[in-house]
């Protein structure tokens, strides 16, 4: 089963109806098989939902804009299974060494779900999730380059 992580998803929403490696691998794939976390949803919603909501510098233009960016989120979101950040998830985050934490939180959290559930994680930047996974134990794969 398969876990994709926040870039991931944005590059599915953005791409969808066209025929990326990622969107093909994504549609070739039992629906019961893909998720998201809990983490990439907040991260997905909150950070639109305040560019709508908070910024003054934005023109209304460009809200209208964000709003249908977020519409495109949430539908692209509704695709996939949502993973809770559980009790085993946050256990798995708080032992992680500081040093892995500082490549990123969100991405760490993200890996320790994943590896909570026994999932893989869907990813374009191996380096970094690799990096992360090889503390905690969780592959990862990126769909975004087309297959041999």
């Amino acid at each position: 089963m398969y876990i994709l992580d926040s870039d991931t998803l944005t590059l599915y929403v953005h791409h969808q109806g066209q025929q990326t490696p990622l969107v093909h691998k994504v549609q070739s794939i039992d629906s019961s098989l893909l998720f998201v976390s809990m983490i990439t949803v907040n991260e997905m919603v909150s950070s639109l939902v305040e560019r709508i909501t908070t910024d003054a510098r934005r023109s209304h233009d460009e809200k209208m804009s964000d709003c249908r960016l977020l519409r495109d989120v949430m539908r692209g979101i509704a695709a996939f299974q949502i993973l809770p950040y559980t009790e085993q998830a946050k256990g798995i985050f708080e032992r992680m060494p500081s040093a892995t934490k500082r490549l990123g939180p969100q991405d760490c959290k993200i890996a320790a779900i994943a590896r909570a559930f026994d999932y893989t994680v869907v990813t374009r930047n191996l380096a970094h999730f690799s990096q992360i996974g090889a503390v905690c134990g969780v592959a990862c794969e990126d769909w975004t380059k087309k297959s041999e």
